[in-house]
């Protein structure tokens, strides 16, 4: 996790390691669960519940909490697009408690000399099932007026799964121990609950909304701005920076741009 100094930063070209703008905090989870292996039988399958490191964060209250409580760190794991395993179709979200120790972990980065100070585990391990997405989610935000957390992917490429591009997890309910499905061995997990947005199948709710992985910001009342990311004619990545307002037309949530 990198975490910058924004008063620093006050010119262009500025240097990560050697003007001290950003300090590093080492998850010594991620990288566990990343070299893990588990076993099916005499297959060994690399990376513990396809984690390929961390995409998505957000700060907000933990699943359950009512709104105002405390605030932790949630990170979310990218995971491989592995259409040959099928332990892999949950979204996994680590939840740190930041306050009082995270200032003493965080260290200067040094590209050459990577450090391990860091958490020996998160507060809470979190498992969201959506089907598999193209590596993990790409971005996580709390949103105040939902009291939900919104997750912006990669469509997953499982034709049996609906393959949504957003989910919305319910932050109003709290984890439910269960059995994980796909798992090698009857793993365990705390497992969260997706808010039920009007378009589901198979018990899986999402959005069909086609932004966002590239940025996403909830104001906290209903709106919210989102990266419009395209392709410019001479072949550059771009994006628009547009503000949505959330509707709800016969049960069903849909983003709508605002002028």
């Amino acid at each position: 996790i990198a975490i910058f100094d924004v008063d620093r930063i006050d010119r262009m070209d500025m240097d990560a390691e050697r003007d001290g703008i950003m300090r590093t905090v080492y998850l010594k989870t991620v990288v566990d669960d990343y070299e893990g292996t588990v076993t099916d039988g005499d297959r060994e399958i690399r990376h513990i519940h396809g984690c390929s490191g961390i995409d998505g964060l957000a700060i907000g209250p933990d699943f359950g909490d009512p709104s105002g409580s405390n605030e932790y760190l949630h990170v979310c794991y990218g995971i491989y697009s592995d259409t040959e395993r099928n332990d892999n179709d949950y979204q996994v979200i680590l939840q740190y408690d930041m306050r009082g120790w995270w200032d003493t972990v965080a260290k200067p980065l040094s590209q050459s000399a990577f450090h391990t100070y860091g958490p020996d585990s998160p507060r809470k391990k979190y498992f969201v099932y959506t089907g598999n997405t193209s590596y993990g989610v790409q971005n996580l935000e709390y949103d105040a007026y939902t009291q939900s957390y919104f997750a912006c992917v990669y469509r997953g490429k499982k034709p049996q799964f609906p393959n949504y591009p957003m989910f919305v997890i319910d932050g109003k309910q709290s984890a439910k121990a269960q059995i994980l499905q796909g798992s090698k061995h009857s793993e365990i997990g705390l497992v969260l609950s997706l808010v039920r947005t009007g378009t589901e199948q198979d018990g899986i709710s999402g959005i069909e909304f086609p932004f966002g992985s590239t940025g996403f910001y909830a104001f906290g009342d209903g709106r919210y701005y989102v990266s419009e990311n395209c392709v410019l004619e001479n072949g550059e990545q771009a994006t628009y920076v547009c503000k949505y307002g959330l509707q709800h037309n016969n049960g069903k949530w849909e983003l709508v741009r605002m002028a």
